[in-house]
């Protein structure tokens, strides 16, 4: 038989046809399924450890089979006092696992353990409902009605216990008292079980962890109005017409159909890019748009309104206008024109795409006017950096608070004057109980003191890495502390009081702000992110394509970290225009993009690339030889060498535009 669990429900809940293509084989799947992955990623089951600890006189019921753990939840219930972890609870064709249950006479205390970041200071109203208190905030919305339907099934199990739910969650007003708390939660490999894979300190007490890191949040009374139907789900149906549909529709493999929307963009049900469309396969992405039968087979190809840059506009008009295709779009319907004076606005580019689209141009322009604004600030020889960092759960030292940023790596490249590209420097540290923030600083400080010239960064990650290390600074005892603060307020812009940004005397220059307001080309789409420029510009561009298929050796780059044949693009390969590629994988054979998807359970605020967060909490988090050691930070050492490489790439395509078209 087939049951309706927590994590199907929730799949539901985004898109009913996702539940009816899941586990099926003739519906590719791009959404990765690791669990040990996913416990590096976001720490959720160490914090679920951490919750165990907590209640450490608990039972954790660790059978697999649905009907056993049933059974020896109901054998603990029978009890007057009972705590349990991973109880289980079914009813018919719903089951679930809940984290935490704590019963206490006629009372049962249902607790849903999340690694989300919560705040101890705020109001339950504050936080999980809207300003007007009428809906769920937006951000809470999927928690919520996760742990609505492990209640639902809990009182249907047992309706003579008065039940009440909580969430349980990381604190970020909370301040670690201890040092290395992370480390008394190691990831192991050595079980099936993914929870199992949490290996706790021998002997640990929830005492030993110092001051609380977790903590509770009382949902009940909005648990109860979301089952009553008070709250209506974002997919416009409240809790039991939801329930009713997904269960039924699940258990007899009915297919069911959505509006197509928004919400398909970032559907996993795909073919990868190399595999074709056929009436054999068809993606379950494809499948909706024909079923929905406003697109024809032979425009499923075509871009969507949803791919126009920045598009905020698209999911009101796709469902209340019904505008599907990018082509069917008129200007009326883009984002109103605003004045960013000479630099293209988001407007000005939406317009761009939409004209290259409907006449099936491809151009390049280069904006004259904004560049010159730029101009004036670029000092040679030009510093490319880039930050590698993490925001963990668990605080790494006495002192830090859950999820705050530690940064553990940069790389930097130097572009000459004469044209000459030199990994000048990069830093690393991958120590398990160090904090590696203000040392990253000084190292940061001797590598940019070498010159004066201009410090390009892309977007805003190294402008807030450095503003929150400021403020960590301010917090300690350095004795360097006015020294370091004076560096990074001279490489950044800030608001010391809330009246607007100051920008320092060798401010860093958005490289990503830059093309934005200077550079449109029809092949970079909807998003000027680096992997997204990146690529458009390998293949445009012939020079690079060139100097950069040529050995290390050969074609006067220099590299700190690959051997002198290394070659950084091979066009004769498949793939051979990205660089990235042709680097070994240490994710068996993940990219950045895949291991990414598995932060989605982390806090919200965390934005880390892939390849290197994961790398970096397995050398933080796990027990390795030391010789695996020394090739994963080999493997972090590479990856952060191209992202400042990759900066390279963009600023000799731009120098080569700006020259042929001015």
């Amino acid at each position: 038989m087939k049951y309706l669990t927590k994590s199907k429900f929730k799949l539901g809940l985004e898109c009913p046809t996702k539940l009816y293509y899941t586990d099926k084989e003739v519906f590719p799947n791009q959404k990765v399924d690791d669990p040990f992955l996913e416990q590096l990623a976001n720490g959720g089951f160490q914090v679920e450890a951490m919750a165990r600890v907590m209640y450490d006189d608990g039972v954790l019921i660790d059978a697999r089979n649905r009907v056993l753990a049933t059974q020896q939840t109901d054998e603990l219930l029978r009890q007057t006092d009972a705590i349990i972890s991973e109880a289980s609870f079914l009813n018919g064709s719903l089951n679930v696992r809940t984290d935490i249950v704590q019963k206490r006479g006629d009372y049962l205390k249902l607790i849903e353990v999340k690694a989300k970041s919560s705040h101890s200071s705020e109001s339950i109203e504050s936080e999980f409902l809207s300003k007007n208190k009428k809906k769920l905030d937006s951000s809470w919305e999927a928690y919520l009605w996760d742990i609505a339907f492990q209640t639902y099934v809990a009182k249907l199990s047992y309706p003579k216990l008065k039940t009440s739910s909580y969430l349980l969650l990381v604190d970020k007003d909370a301040k670690a008292s201890i040092d290395g708390i992370h480390q008394k939660f190691k990831i192991t490999q050595e079980s099936d079980d993914q929870r199992s894979n949490i290996k706790i300190e021998e002997g640990l007490n929830f005492a030993d962890l110092g001051n609380a890191l977790l903590v509770e949040k009382d949902v009940t009374e909005i648990i109860l109005r979301i089952i009553e139907g008070e709250f209506i789900h974002s997919n416009g149906m409240n809790f039991l017409d939801n329930l009713k549909m997904l269960s039924e529709n699940y258990v007899a493999d009915i297919e069911t159909h959505s509006l197509i929307g928004r919400k398909c963009k970032d559907c996993e049900f795909r073919l990868k890019d190399d595999e074709h469309e056929s009436e054999v396969q068809l993606s379950g992405y494809n499948r909706c748009w024909l079923h929905d039968g406003r697109v024809k087979q032979e425009d499923l190809e075509l871009p969507k309104t949803y791919d126009i840059h920045n598009s905020g506009f698209a999911k009101k008009v796709m469902a209340e206008e019904g505008v599907l295709l990018a082509k069917d779009l008129d200007i009326s319907h883009l984002n109103n024109p605003s004045d960013k004076g000479a630099a293209y606005s988001r407007h000005d580019r939406q317009v761009l795409q939409l004209e290259d689209i409907q006449n099936g141009t491809v151009r390049s322009e280069f904006n004259r006017e904004a560049f010159a604004g730029y101009q004036q600030k670029i000092v040679f020889p030009l510093n490319m950096i880039d930050f590698e960092t993490c925001a963990m759960a668990l605080p790494f030292t006495k002192g830090m608070s859950p999820y705050e940023t530690v940064a553990f790596q940069f790389s930097h490249h130097i572009i000459h004057a004469d044209g000459k590209v030199e990994h000048a420097t990069q830093w690393l540290q991958t120590e398990p109980h160090s904090f590696p923030n203000f040392d990253f600083v000084r190292a940061l400080k001797a590598a940019l003191s070498n010159n004066n010239g201009s410090i390009f960064r892309y977007h805003n990650h190294e402008n807030s890495v450095l503003n929150q290390i400021k403020g960590q600074l301010l917090r300690s005892q350095e004795s360097d502390i006015v020294e370091l603060i004076e560096f990074i307020e001279s490489i950044t812009s800030f608001d010391p009081d809330g009246n607007g940004k100051i920008e320092g005397e060798r401010c860093m220059i958005d490289l990503h702000r830059l093309i934005n307001d200077c550079y449109y080309n029809t092949h970079f789409a909807h998003s000027l992110s680096l992997k997204a420029v990146l690529p458009a510009i390998i293949k445009m561009d012939n020079a690079i394509q060139t100097k950069y298929s040529k050995e290390i050796g050969e074609n006067g780059v220099t590299s700190l970290n690959f051997e002198e044949n290394h070659k950084w693009l091979m066009p004769h390969l498949k793939d051979g225009l990205d660089p990235y590629h042709l680097l070994p994988k240490p994710f068996a054979g993940l990219d950045d993009e895949q291991l990414s998807s598995f932060m989605s359970e982390a806090d919200d605020t965390v934005s880390n690339g892939g390849t290197a967060m994961m790398a970096y909490a397995m050398l933080q988090y796990t027990d390795m030889q030391q010789e695996e050691r020394r090739l994963l930070e080999l493997s972090l050492l590479k990856y952060c060498e191209l992202d400042t490489l990759a900066m390279v790439f963009v600023w000799e395509h731009l120098d080569t535009i700006k020259r042929n078209i001015i």
